[in-house]
C-alpha cells in the first residue's frame, strides 16, 4: 500500500495538481484513495469518490464465502484453490461472476477481454495473485 500511495503522489505532483484535484476510486482503486486521504489528509484533495469498493477486506471475504457456499463444486473448489491453479480458478471465477458479478448473457466483449488479460493463454497471473 505504501508503494501505491507515493506512485499517487508522484503522479499528483507530476500533473502539479497539488493545490487542487479530485480522486476517483473504483474497486481496489477506492481502497487506494481511501487509503491516501486518512493516511496523508492532503490539502489539495477537493473531492473523494468511492465507487464499487469495498469497506473492509474481512467483510467482502466474508461475503464471497457465503455465496460460494451455494455454488457448485467445481466453483468452490476453483476459487478455494486461488492463482496456486489458475487453469480451474480463472473458468470457477467466470462461473461464480455469471452468477454474482456480470449477469448480463452473452458477457460483454470488454469482462471477457480483461478476464483473458489475466487468464487467458497470454496472460498475466501476477493480477489475480496479488495480496
Amino acid at each position: 500500500m505504501d508503494l501505491f500511495i507515493a506512485e499517487l503522489e508522484n503522479l499528483i505532483v507530476h500533473f502539479g495538481i497539488q493545490d487542487g484535484y479530485s480522486i476517483l476510486g473504483h474497486s481496489w482503486g477506492g481502497i487506494l484513495a481511501s487509503e491516501f486521504e486518512v493516511r496523508k489528509q492532503p490539502p489539495g484533495l477537493k473531492r473523494l469518490i468511492v465507487a464499487d469498493s469495498l469497506a473492509a477486506s474481512s467483510l467482502w471475504n466474508k461475503s464471497n464465502a457465503q455465496l460460494l457456499q451455494a455454488s457448485p463444486e467445481d466453483v468452490q473448489q476453483g476459487v478455494a484453490g486461488g492463482m496456486k491453479d489458475p487453469e480451474k480458478f480463472g473458468p470457477a471465477l467466470q462461473k461464480f461472476h455469471a452468477r454474482h458479478g456480470c449477469i448480463i448473457v452473452p458477457v460483454p466483449e470488454e469482462l471477457s477481454y480483461t478476464m483473458l488479460q489475466v487468464f487467458g493463454p497470454d496472460g498475466d497471473p501476477t493480477v489475480a495473485a496479488a495480496p
